[in-house]
């Protein structure tokens, strides 16, 4: 690939046709002042809405991460349109 990337799979199959996909995201995010060669780059089959809003004010310090075992009280997952569903109902602060 030509940006000279180190790239490195997480999980599941990293192919040049993936790889190649990511070249032009870090090309094409050039032309809006994006530096995207240090992201992590997730592949997915679909993309689901859901309204998981924040009730507190003020923008929150750092980033965040959810355990959504937590959040939907269950030791298994459904899977992603019924989380996306069930994250509706909820709210983070």
């Amino acid at each position: 690939m030509g940006t000279g990337i180190e790239y490195k799979a997480e999980l599941g199959d990293l192919t040049d046709e993936r790889k190649q996909q990511i070249d032009r995201a870090i090309e094409d995010g050039k032309n809006y002042g994006y530096v995207l060669d240090a992201t992590r780059y997730f592949f997915v089959d679909k993309f689901y809405g859901t309204d998981f809003k924040k009730i507190t004010p003020r923008a929150p310090m750092g980033s965040r991460v959810f355990d959504l075992t937590q959040i939907l009280e269950t030791e298994k997952l459904p899977g992603t349109q019924e989380i996306a569903e069930l994250l509706n109902a909820k709210k983070w602060g």
